[in-house]
């Protein structure tokens, strides 16, 4: 690989789950708000850090880089119960449909999941009920110069 194509990573987890039949009725979005008032469950896709790691035997020609992803999912519901199921069903399918996409169709070399934070919430206002977890998925790619 020449050079790490991030917003392409960001793509390819978009369209693999966007194909999954498990995934493929969620609305995905890339480096966007999420909304907090409509109904239903967003994903949201961003790119968050990026590290190189270091061998000093290939610097200057090889360098890999490990980057971290957060996926956020928020499902909003009318009542507690449909949102927080609807958080950890699409949590456990999202978890599921990347650890079989290792690669992302060879976007990376590499790519593990290393858990993530959740909430609940109520608005008083409105009674809407908001379920939210995020995923934070690394990935692993090289770059090189010759």
């Amino acid at each position: 690989m020449s050079a790490i194509d991030y917003y392409g990573i960001k793509r390819a987890m978009r369209d693999i789950l966007a194909e999954d039949a498990v995934t493929n009725n969620l609305v995905v979005r890339i480096e966007d708000e999420l909304l907090l008032d409509a109904l239903g469950i967003v994903l949201n896709i961003e790119l968050v850090s990026r590290d190189a790691v270091r061998n000093p035997i290939t610097m200057g020609q090889r360098m890999a880089y490990q980057a971290r992803y957060v996926l956020t999912i928020v499902a909003h519901a009318l009542e507690r119960e449909i949102a927080e199921k609807q958080r950890d069903e699409t949590l456990a399918n999202v978890e599921w449909v990347l650890m079989k996409n290792r690669t992302l169709r060879d976007k990376v070399d590499a790519l593990w999941l290393e858990g993530g934070e959740a909430l609940f919430l109520k608005d008083e206002r409105s009674g809407m009920y908001t379920a939210a977890a995020d995923i934070k998925v690394m990935v692993e790619a090289q770059i090189t110069t010759s």
